[in-house]
């Protein structure tokens, strides 16, 4: 039997990276697949990517604005009144909001919402806002959660914000599982490497990488303060940032002014991988994750990844093993876990050949896929 789904995001760009396998994987058993997303500027690539997928356009915003919420609310309703999927699949915290309500509101029995993250966490600490409840709604509203983490989702129960019988997680979590065999592959990075390295280490320097949106929340300030405290302990740092600036100023000034050692800042690169594959090590002290992709594609580099203990990073790093977490909000303690690499290269390098192990064993994205189609057929019948 066919199931018609509909995964509705208010991002598209999001809709590309986190369903790319999935949806076609679906579609090979004979599932039809539908997304609900806005016009952002990706859909053309979204076209291009899924052909054979139904896309509509749906004029949801991220932030919140009375008049164009309703008109997203309207165009939720009116889209899942004529076109009566089978499961409403809802992303992201607007969409996940926006398309719960206007489901109940048709009465419609399959509502699952997928939980990666909460914006309303703070290391391990909820923060009470007008956005928690706006996270809430959809945990209260949809019939399914599914969560990207195992950590997530026991923080949500002890939390009460959703009880065990409602929240799940296929196999061992994540998004839609780690390419480890394509594009988070080493080996098949051996030819560009060296130019990158000879880029940004031309003196064999000891680079830690910091990958991700420039921002207070990713632990900017924190990796900052890490690698000034840093400068005279391990005197060949290379510090490097890649990601887009969040920042509101001129983001290579800032580290100009801020920074005690040498750096270099990538703002945009198609090859996020690359420079992963070029980092002795990755600084991720976010304050917040869902689950932490970034840390296990780097796991699936080899490359060991230093974090925070908090939820979601707990599932993507394996403390001790295929990195180091540490005290939440502790800058002293991600110093000494830095120094500790440095000084046992063998250990860093055998925590970079367990992550990739790790990675292969817990988040194949076949096995994900597998697991999602499970859970629709059984949420069908």
């Amino acid at each position: 039997m066919s199931i018609r789904i509909c995964h509705c995001f208010s991002s598209s760009q999001s809709a590309y990276y986190f369903l790319n396998g999935q949806i076609q994987y679906m579609q090979q058993h004979s599932h039809n697949i539908s997304l609900a997303v806005p016009n952002d500027g990706f859909v053309d690539e979204l076209k291009n990517m899924f052909p054979g997928v139904n896309i509509f356009i749906i004029p949801v915003v991220r932030n919140i604005s009375i008049t164009r919420d309703i008109n997203a609310l309207w165009s939720y309703f009116r889209l899942f009144k004529q076109q009566k999927f089978d499961i409403i699949h809802l992303h992201t915290p607007k969409a996940g909001l926006l398309g719960s309500i206007a489901g109940r509101l048709l009465f419609h029995s399959k509502i699952v919402f997928h939980l990666h993250g909460l914006v309303s966490l703070k290391f391990n600490k909820l923060k009470p806002s007008i956005t928690l409840f706006m996270e809430w709604i959809p945990l209260l509203l949809s019939h399914k959660v599914i969560c990207v983490s195992k950590s997530l989702s026991s923080f949500c129960i002890n939390k009460r914000l959703i009880s065990k019988d409602k929240i799940s997680v296929l196999l061992n979590g994540s998004i839609n599982g780690i390419d480890h065999t394509g594009r988070f592959n080493r080996e098949l990075l051996n030819n560009e490497l060296p130019q990158l390295e000879a880029e940004i280490k031309p003196n064999n320097q000891f680079v830690i990488g910091f990958l991700g949106r420039m921002c207070e929340d990713k632990g900017l300030v924190d990796t900052i303060k890490t690698a000034n405290l840093l400068s005279t302990s391990i005197p060949d740092l290379m510090m490097v940032f890649v990601g887009p600036n969040e920042m509101e100023c001129d983001f290579h000034n800032y580290l100009e002014t801020h920074l005690t050692v040498p750096f270099k800042y990538y703002p945009r690169t198609k090859q996020p991988e690359l420079f992963i594959a070029a980092f002795d090590l990755m600084l991720f002290p976010s304050y917040r994750e869902g689950f932490g992709l970034v840390a296990a594609e780097a796991n699936s580099l080899e490359i060991p990844v230093i974090a925070y203990d908090i939820p979601g990073l707990q599932d993507a790093i394996e403390n001790n093993i295929t990195g180091s977490l540490v005290e939440a909000g502790n800058v002293n303690k991600i110093v000494d876990a830095i120094i500790f690499y440095y000084q046992h290269p063998d250990i860093k390098k055998q925590h970079g050949i367990n992550g990739r192990q790790r990675v292969i064993e817990k988040f194949t994205p076949e096995d994900l896929w597998k697991a999602q189609l499970h859970f629709y057929e059984e949420l069908v019948n």
